[in-house]
């Protein structure tokens, strides 16, 4: 192999291809800066800088990764409908006890039962 050397603890080898490196790192900066870009554009961008996209952190769930198991797992269960569900029905209960208690009220204005039959709308 080519790099044989390196492991062989050569270390003035080794020493001159970190210089080697870190100097091609510095005119890779210096031509991003030119070009009118940032020094750090190829950078790689992760949606999670934590676990760097991997999901986990020292062999440990990230908890980005949690999130999206858990995300994953609400949306292949039917809670979403479920819940739509339920909020239908709650407004539906609202608005027969408004219109239960509310109506028979004499001289309660029916503009206001219509403000908060939309309001109860707006707020489910």
């Amino acid at each position: 192999m080519p790099l044989d050397f390196l492991s062989q603890g050569n270390s003035s080898a080794k020493d001159t291809l970190r210089e080697d490196i870190a100097l091609i790192s510095e005119q890779k900066k210096a031509a991003l800066l030119a070009g009118g870009y940032s020094a750090d554009y190829l950078d790689e961008i992760f949606t999670c800088p934590k676990c760097k996209d991997t999901g986990f952190i020292d062999g440990k769930p990230c908890e980005c990764l949690k999130a999206e198991v858990v995300r994953l797992l609400y949306s292949r269960s039917e809670l979403k409908e479920i819940l739509e569900r339920e909020k239908t029905l709650i407004l539906l209960n609202m608005i027969c006890i408004l219109m239960t208690t509310l109506i028979p009220i004499q001289g309660f204005p029916q503009l206001k039962i219509l403000t908060l039959l939309w309001t109860i709308v707006i707020i489910l």
